[in-house]
């Protein structure tokens, strides 16, 4: 079986195709400054319920 562009195939195992569509939502906040305003990661968690928090600080 060939894989297609953007993914491999181990050779040790096998291949079946997804069948159901599975999505994750992945979140970014920049944390420089959160003691001032922890309301505002809150907020965002609770409107996008996010799969993944990546925090971040510049």
């Amino acid at each position: 079986m060939r894989s297609q562009p953007g993914e491999f195939l181990l050779p040790s195992l096998h291949y079946s195709p997804c069948t159901v569509a599975a999505t994750m939502k992945f979140v970014s906040f920049n944390i420089n400054g959160l003691r001032a305003r922890p309301h505002q990661l809150a907020a965002i968690i609770d409107k996008h319920q996010p799969d993944v928090i990546g925090l971040q600080e510049t």
